[in-house]
């Protein structure tokens, strides 16, 4: 029952699945918002980290300067040598108490301490909480070493056990040697102090810092680290290996994960490490998690109950509709997809049913229409004038009842070919927005009504109450023309009959029209026939070619000159395009007669007849729509039939100069040989075929002869032992002298110094 229940109620489901999608996608940009807070916030964590580091970077570097700046002042103090450099104990003592008003006054300062060369002796501030003998005897120990100490620069000194007992020391002196040395001992509270401060106001008390000089000694911390110096240890490592000298990593050790930032090559070449526990950086946002959870949680049930609610508020008319319409339908709607599917199936028959109905109906009013319209085109003269108003009142024709009417027939310019090229039914639309386009225009200054007369042509009635204006008509008509091959990209021939003033003549005018139609032939595709411009070919009944014309077109096919065939053929065609319709057709069949007579002749007197097939000639000629067409058409026939008998004239001569060629093969032996004597054999003129061998060979018969008797000679005396006057015999020459020249001529040596030659040759 559930199931069925599902398959009835499919849109139902799918309005629920729309509204669950916008709550996954709800619960989906809640985890991408953490996700995304847990990297920003990171990345929030590292630029303040990086800031912070600066600014302790920032702090050192003017705490050093202030701390050069004092010690360059105490070191030059006039008031001062004596401590420094003075040989009389007693006059140093006096200058101590300067030195710790120096100390009382300076913060940051925890003692002074100069070593007297001359007196090999320290002199030190005596208000700090150090063992002074201790103190100085620590600085004894790190001169006695011989080491050099760091000049300028702040480094730890360890002066006790203790951890309190470490201070920074900043040391001056002149040159190489210890005397007039300076020792500032700077407290490390301070700068501790410094870095609390710092911390305190970035809110990280629980932030670690360690600041570590160039050779890897803790300065200082501001809280004690578990396993510390292996810590120290691998965070130089990792800062060692990165390219970076400001940046951040996370680092865990036992366990525990820190998001450390470091900055190296600060002041003095220390390195400044900031450590800030993981779980306390992501403390925030996991908070935000928890609550963004709740939040989402809430919202989602809250979500689903106002999707139920909704969906079934939104599928309650559906429902109904579907109820209603399934007490009159067989099939259940779920075989029909969901239940929006199953209505708009039911809507779509039942819009088909109505509008098979209305195209039905107006399908036959237009085949009434149409074939009443036909109707009045054939037989205009059988409809008496209330026929005529009722046919108009009844079909709604754009036509007067009274005033003045011409017929225009329209013909697509090469309408068989577009038909070959395209269904059948492209003409017929064709001619559908040929009509359309024509009817919008004309409808401006006249009424005009299409008529489709289910052949090659359309009719166009053109009626208005005064008399029609022909040449406007002749410019619409241009116009119609340049739309249609604008849009369509074909052409056709618009031709007019002459004007008429009643009904009844429609008939009479449209096959006036229809015959004008056919002067497309002499006034070329998309021309606008006009009744005026065929008068003159309606007038001359005239078919006489002049006979000197044929003659020359005659003439010029059999000679081959193509040129005289044209203009000869040009000249024709003038001619007859001032017939009449019927002698045209008659003149070009007239044509036809002459190229087969012409044919007839050549073939009569040819060895090699020439096959033309005149019926597809003829198919072809009748097959084109204008004078020039047609004028193309013969020219490429007699092209065509030049070139025949240039190739059958070509392959005729050249198996004459084979013949020729066999003849001297077989008889250049016979010293009687000639170019009479092969012209007696061949039974053709000797002039001629000389003629001709030189034009294809590019030499004389006799000098083929002479080539022929000579190689023959040459092999003779290569292969036998004949003297040569036997071998001139043997290949036809009389003539002794003349055989050595033409031989010296061809081989640059004569007959036996050749013999010589090759006969050297074989021995070598």
């Amino acid at each position: 029952m559930m199931m069925q229940w599902l398959r009835s109620r499919i849109y139902l489901l799918r309005i629920l699945l729309s509204f669950m999608l916008v709550v996954l996608m709800l619960v989906g940009s809640s985890i991408l918002f953490y996700y995304n807070s847990q990297s920003k916030v990171l990345a929030m964590q590292a630029d303040s980290d990086r800031k912070l580091l600066t600014q302790i970077n920032y702090n050192i570097e003017n705490m050093n300067n202030i701390i050069q700046t004092l010690a360059m002042s105490v070191y030059y103090d006039n008031d001062l040598v004596a401590l420094k450099s003075g040989s009389d104990f007693l006059q140093s003592l006096t200058k101590l108490e300067k030195l710790n008003q120096l100390v009382t006054f300076s913060p940051f300062l925890h003692s002074i301490v100069i070593y007297n060369g001359k007196q090999d002796r320290f002199f030190s501030s005596t208000n700090h909480n150090l063992d002074n003998e201790q103190m100085i005897k620590q600085v004894g120990q790190m001169l006695n070493e011989g080491k050099a100490l760091p000049k300028l620069q702040l480094f730890p000194v360890r002066y006790g056990s203790k951890q309190e007992e470490q201070l920074l020391t900043f040391v001056m002196y002149d040159g190489a040697s210890a005397n007039g040395l300076l020792l500032l001992n700077i407290k490390p509270e301070w700068l501790l102090n410094n870095l609390n401060t710092l911390n305190r106001l970035a809110e990280r008390q629980n932030n670690a810092i360690l600041l570590i000089n160039q050779e890897g000694n803790l300065l200082i911390r501001n809280q004690q680290l578990p396993d510390q110096e292996t810590i120290k240890t691998e965070l130089l490592q990792h800062i060692a290996n990165s390219e970076r000298p400001l940046d951040y990593f996370t680092y865990t050790h036992a366990g525990k994960t820190y998001m450390t930032t470091y900055l190296s090559g600060g002041v003095n070449d220390w390195k400044m490490i900031s450590l800030q526990a993981y779980e306390e950086v992501l403390n925030n946002v996991r908070e935000l998690r928890l609550t963004a959870s709740l939040l989402t949680i809430a919202v989602t049930l809250v979500t689903v109950l106002l999707v139920w609610y909704s969906s079934h508020r939104l599928y309650r008319p559906i429902n109904n509709l579907v109820k209603q319409v399934n007490r009159d339908h067989r099939h259940p709607s779920s075989a029909i997809g969901d239940e929006l599917s199953f209505l708009s199936n039911i809507y779509a028959q039942l819009n088909e049913r109505v509008k098979d109905a209305e195209t039905g109906q107006v399908s036959q009013q237009y085949m009434a229409k149409s074939d009443r319209l036909r109707s009045l085109i054939a037989d205009s003269q059988a409809l008496k004038q209330d026929e005529f108003s009722a046919m108009i009142e009844q079909y709604q024709l754009d036509l007067k009842r009274d005033g003045f009417y011409a017929a225009a027939v329209v013909k697509i310019d090469n309408g068989h070919q577009i038909a070959a090229l395209k269904e059948g039914a492209a003409i017929s639309l064709f001619y559908s927005a040929i009509a359309n386009i024509a009817e919008e225009l004309l409808r401006a200054d006249y009424a005009c009504q299409a008529i489709d007369m289910r052949s090659d042509h359309i009719v166009l009635l053109i009626s208005r109450g005064e008399p029609l204006d022909f040449g406007e008509l002749q410019a619409s008509f241009q116009q119609i023309q340049g739309i249609v091959q604008s849009y369509y990209k074909i052409t056709f021939t618009a031709t007019l009959s002459e004007r008429f003033d009643r009904y009844t003549e429609i008939t009479q005018f449209y096959e006036q029209a229809q015959r004008y139609s056919n002067y497309r032939i002499v006034f070329g595709k998309q021309s606008v026939i006009m009744p005026e411009i065929v008068e003159e070919n309606e007038r001359n009944e005239s078919f006489t070619i002049p006979p000197e014309l044929e003659k020359r077109i005659t003439e010029s096919i059999k000679s081959g000159d193509l040129a005289q065939t044209d203009e000869a053929l040009q000249k024709w065609m003038q001619h007859v395009s001032r017939f009449t319709f019927e002698n045209m057709f008659s003149a070009l069949l007239h044509m036809v007669v002459i190229l087969n007579h012409t044919l007839s002749e050549i073939n009569h007197y040819s060895l090699n007849p020439i096959a033309i097939n005149l019926h597809s000639i003829s198919r072809r000629i009748f097959e084109k729509e204008t004078l020039e067409e047609i004028r193309t058409v013969l020219m490429d026939v007699i092209r065509e039939l030049s070139e025949k008998r240039q190739h059958k004239k070509e392959d005729r001569n050249r198996l004459i100069v084979e013949a020729i060629k066999e003849i001297i093969d077989a008889q250049f032996h016979d010293p009687d040989l000639n170019v009479q004597k092969i012209a007696d054999l061949l039974k053709m003129r000797h002039v001629y075929l000389g003629q001709l061998f030189k034009e294809y060979e590019s030499m004389t018969i006799v000098d083929s002869i002479n080539d022929r008797r000579l190689e023959r000679a040459k092999l003779y005396l290569e292969q036998h032992d004949w003297n040569v006057n036997e071998i001139m015999v043997r290949v036809g020459f009389g003539n002794e002298s003349y055989f050595y020249r033409l031989f010296k001529r061809k081989y640059g040596t004569t007959p036996k110094e050749y013999r010589i030659k090759k006969g050297i040759e074989l021995k070598n």
